[in-house]
């Protein structure tokens, strides 16, 4: 039992070690992560910065020197999960309520399954929030194990070219 909990406590002080956050500026990601394993910004501190920490790789997009995009992508051993994403999502978006825009899993009613004791479920690929103010979007992909939090104009930055 006591094994458990010391397990337990080291994965949640891993998992809060590699919480990035919106709005940070490069200076605390550095201090966060350490050096990123690739950076590519330009004069107005635009673009994005690389970061290994706990066997995830953490991207960051930084528009004029602050976070605007953190994407969690699973490492050779360690995967995203739901779990891990809806963690992520309340840390990220600090005090924020969200809506969950997509449902987490369908049923499928398919002829075959008629007379199955169990309903067959679907896994719902990606799962998206968004705060209720509008501000931030998020995304969950099973399939990639990647999680994704911006700010909901970040998609439009794009298009202007960033």
């Amino acid at each position: 039992m006591k094994k458990m909990l010391i397990l337990l406590s080291g994965i949640i002080l891993c998992t809060a070690a590699a919480e990035a956050r919106l709005g940070e500026s490069i200076e605390e990601c550095l201090i966060r992560y350490g050096e990123p394993k690739r950076s590519e910004l330009n004069d107005e501190l635009t673009g994005i910065s690389i970061y290994k920490k706990n066997d995830l790789t953490i991207t960051v997009h930084f528009l004029n020197g602050k976070a605007n995009l953190v994407r969690y992508s699973p490492g050779q051993v360690s995967e995203v999960d739901l779990d891990l994403a809806k963690y992520l999502l309340q840390k990220n978006g600090r005090t924020k309520e969200w809506d969950q825009l997509t449902k987490t899993e369908i049923v499928l009613n398919e002829v075959r399954d008629e007379n199955a004791q169990h309903p067959r479920v679907q896994l719902v690929d990606p799962i998206l929030w968004k705060s209720k103010d509008g501000i931030l979007d998020a995304s969950f992909s099973i399939s990639k194990g990647t999680f994704e939090i911006k700010a909901s104009s970040y998609q439009e930055k794009i298009r202007e070219g960033l």
